[in-house]
């Protein structure tokens, strides 16, 4: 059976170099077909991003904005690397390099000419064991650039799922409502408890890739 499509449009503010990327995913292969840095005051790009990921969501992308604040993010679905995953007990950062080098290591991940500098290499990261066996990742941070955290945001847009309105409802038992900080736009990693072998044994069919649009 073919897997459907997922378009993806990630958005990362929180380094100096701001970035925003362009990706498909068929269950198997992740493509990052652009990726765009983002320049300027907050002014004169504020509003345009605002309307594209409005644009993007009513065509079907998944949105990931990683920011502190929620200027942006709260149009979106916020995503923050530093945020702990309390089953797995580690960083949304670790889960994501799990993913990234899973994915990568077997060749599923294609990036945008030129886009080489921001793949992860010993230069920039690398791998240790904590106490009970679990990978981290030590990391150059002056290497570590808004071109690198937007690919690790596609990365981890294959693996998320966002909360939904009715099973917060269900939870609350109320109406939610949609406000700023509204935790129905948050995000749960579905890949807390989950066996990472799954991301090396794809089974899907490999259908064509979205082109994507300029």
């Amino acid at each position: 059976m073919q897997s459907e499509l997922k378009k993806i449009f990630v958005i990362s503010l929180t380094d100096k170099k701001k970035f925003k990327a362009y990706a498909a995913f068929n269950g198997e292969e992740l493509v990052i077909q652009r990726m765009e840095s983002i320049v300027g005051i907050f002014s004169s790009w504020k509003k345009p991003l605002i309307e594209e990921i409005e644009q993007r969501k009513s065509q079907g992308f998944m949105v990931l904005v990683e920011e502190k604040t929620d200027h942006i993010a709260r149009y979106a679905t916020q995503f923050l690397f530093e945020d702990k995953d309390e089953e797995e007990g580690r960083i949304n950062l670790f889960v994501a390099f799990d993913w990234y080098f899973s994915i990568n290591n077997i060749g599923n991940l294609v990036v945008p000419k030129d886009a080489d500098k921001y793949l992860f290499n010993e230069g920039i990261i690398d791998k240790v064991r904590d106490e009970q066996g679990r990978l981290k990742y030590n990391i150059e941070w002056d290497k570590f650039s808004g071109g690198h955290r937007v690919i690790l945001l596609a990365v981890m847009a294959t693996v998320l799922n966002p909360v939904s309105r009715n099973y917060l409802e269900q939870m609350y038992g109320k109406q939610v409502k949609e406000e700023i900080n509204d935790p129905w736009a948050s995000f749960r990693a579905i890949t807390a408890g989950v066996d990472l072998q799954r991301a090396r044994q794809w089974e899907p069919d490999n259908p064509k890739l979205w082109d994507g649009d300029k």
